[in-house]
């Protein structure tokens, strides 16, 4: 018994390290995408397919968790997951062919995917609703959970193309040096620390959709700013200041808002994961098509139009949660929520 304080304290601090890890392995992909076309003798087009198959693999990687979750040793998993994905991005370094690349990028996403997921248990409960009433349910659950999809397929666009082309685009199209490439991305990526930093206290102040909301706009100021980085190339360091710290917490506000109008389920989680795995596999796949063939502002356009369908989406989303506030707290709270079966939506017609 005098151990376990010891223990756990040993446990804490190592997942600790763990995920501070995690955090440096995140952003490898995007930052060596320039220096891995030398290293393959590749270019931007056929490089795009990484991100598809790391996408692919986190897919893959989330719904086999998904499935074994309950049933397997958690920390063996997670520690084998965590291992994983560190020996593959060290491996991926030492590629020398294209193939072996990608194959490398999809076990990263596989590992990923497995550390991002958790399944919780749903329990069966016999429903004493009629037909046409559960019909009824099944299809606004329907519509709630595809524009769930729809939102976190489009954050992926927000997040993961400047994640992924950032440097590519400050390199190629500004004409920047590598250091000063680096150091965008370092105030990128520090003002997305901070951002989640400064999360914490203030969503003990705001409410969610509230963090939400000013997330979206500070997003598309950044990423509408990069119009005019042709003529002023400064903008792209209050891109890159705005960006990083409205994308930080966008993610984890929206979880808490959906939890505050339905219960976060194995279910509902994994619309969120498969959404933004689709989301990565599209985005970023599709900036590689047009960055060398037509433009790296194509990057630029690309993320204008993604943020405007985000504020848009969260709009209709935010509208349908106002007109449908009896029927979720009535049929969707914690409590009533087990009377209806999602398994329904797959084993009956609607």
């Amino acid at each position: 018994m005098e151990n376990m304080p010891r223990n756990r304290n040993l446990k804490t601090t190592a997942l600790y390290f763990t995920f501070a890890g995690l955090g440096f392995c995140a952003p490898v992909l995007g930052l060596s995408i320039v220096h891995m076309e030398y290293i393959l003798n590749s270019n931007t087009h056929i490089l795009a397919f990484a991100f598809t198959s790391h996408s692919i693999g986190y897919t893959i990687g989330g719904i086999i968790c998904g499935i074994i979750y309950d049933h397997a040793n958690k920390e063996f998993l997670f520690s084998l997951s965590v291992m994983t994905e560190a020996s593959m991005i060290i491996v991926s370094g030492f590629c020398g062919h294209i193939v072996a690349f990608l194959v490398s990028m999809s076990l990263v996403g596989v590992a990923m995917g497995f550390i991002d997921t958790a399944a919780p248990k749903e329990h069966k409960h016999p429903s004493m609703k009629t037909k046409s009433k559960r019909q009824r349910e099944r299809l606004l659950l329907l519509v709630f959970l595809f524009m769930l999809f729809m939102f976190y397929y489009l954050y992926i666009y927000i997040e993961g193309i400047p994640i992924a082309y950032f440097t590519a685009f400050v390199i190629k199209y500004l004409n920047w040096s590598v250091h000063h490439s680096t150091l965008v991305m370092v105030v990128f990526y520090g003002m997305h620390c901070l951002g989640r930093i400064i999360g914490i206290p203030l969503s003990m102040v705001l409410r969610p959709r509230t963090m939400v909301i000013m997330n979206l706009v500070l997003t598309s100021i950044a990423y509408f700013l990069l119009l005019f980085v042709h003529a002023f190339d400064w903008v792209i360091w209050i891109s890159a200041v705005l960006s990083g710290y409205g994308m930080s917490s966008t993610f984890a506000a929206m979880v808490l808002w959906v939890s505050e109008i339905v219960p976060l389920t194995g279910r509902v989680a994994a619309v969120l994961l498969v959404g933004g795995s689709f989301g990565g596999m599209t985005g970023p796949l599709l900036v590689g098509q047009l960055f060398e063939a037509v433009s790296p502002m194509w990057m630029v356009y690309i993320l204008c139009v993604a943020s405007m369908l985000h504020i848009a989406l969260f709009a209709i989303l935010f509208i349908f949660v106002g007109k449908q506030k009896k029927f979720l707290s009535e049929n969707f709270s914690s409590k009533q929520h087990e009377e209806i079966n999602l398994n329904d939506i797959s084993n009956q017609d609607i």
